[in-house]
């Protein structure tokens, strides 16, 4: 099992997360005003100094009347960026997901928007099903569920449902984290914002709708994960990760006491 911390969203974290957020926005008001009050849980990983270093907001609503969760703002402190390190909260997540989905004998669907190329490479990566796809094209079945979220969004319609024009335009990332992105592009050749034509700078975003791994999928995809967790655990804790029933025992679970 991955073992983790999962919280109420409460003052004194939101605190330390606008902290964590501090670099890569030119204000954090915005963001956080808007994830506070769709999202209701946080998984949240913190370091030996117990000083927060990353952290995956949700929440667990109905979308089409089906059981359904909303996949809200992740992020890591500066000093993890792109280390993989956001993997080990996602995957908590799809841990307790999968033993939702199991006790309940439902389907769960999965949505966010992200305009993060390594966000959308890492849902490729740990979910099925994703769309839209990594050339762009989409199921009919979630540009209907797309097309229901605009609905219960109160957006517009719109010729390509999964493109959300100026919805955070009042959040603008910081120049070192433009730079960033830029670099991610260019690194990874990764056109599909452009194709798509989602700028950042005004705001738009791309609505990812998904669902969970199978069980044994997740297994094996937590077995790969295995050394770059440890090499992240020992980041910030000092220590080696565990590694428990052949999946990963995750940072979350460090207790710097």
């Amino acid at each position: 099992m991955v073992d983790g911390r999962l919280t109420e969203v409460n003052p004194e974290l939101l605190q330390s997360i606008a902290q964590l957020l501090k670099p890569s926005y030119v204000s954090t008001d915005a963001i956080l005003q808007r994830e506070e009050e769709h999202c209701k849980k946080t998984y949240y990983i913190k370091n030996k100094d117990y000083k927060l270093i990353g952290f995956f907001m949700v929440n667990w609503e109905d979308l089409n009347d089906k059981p359904s969760v909303y996949l809200g703002l992740s992020a890591v402190d500066k000093d993890y960026k792109s280390s993989g390190l956001i993997s080990l909260v996602y995957l908590k997540f799809i841990e307790d997901a999968l033993r939702f989905e199991r006790e309940q004998s439902k389907q769960l669907i999965l949505y966010g928007t992200t305009v993060v190329p390594n966000v959308f490479k890492t849902i490729h990566m740990l979910f099925r099903n994703v769309s839209p796809r990594k050339d762009g094209s989409y199921s009919e079945r979630a540009s209907k569920l797309a097309a229901a979220y605009r609905r219960q969004s109160e957006l517009s319609e719109s010729k390509n449902p999964f493109v959300f024009k100026g919805v955070a335009a009042d959040t603008q990332y910081s120049d070192m984290e433009k730079q960033r992105l830029k670099a991610m592009v260019e690194k990874h050749n990764f056109r599909l914002f452009e194709k798509l034509n989602i700028l950042e700078e005004q705001g738009d975003r791309l609505l990812m709708i998904m669902y969970l791994p199978a069980e044994e999928d997740f297994e094996t995809i937590c077995k790969m994960m295995q050394d770059r967790i440890k090499k992240i655990s020992e980041k910030a804790s000092g220590v080696p990760m565990k590694l428990k029933d052949n999946t990963v025992e995750s940072l979350t679970n460090y207790d710097p006491a």
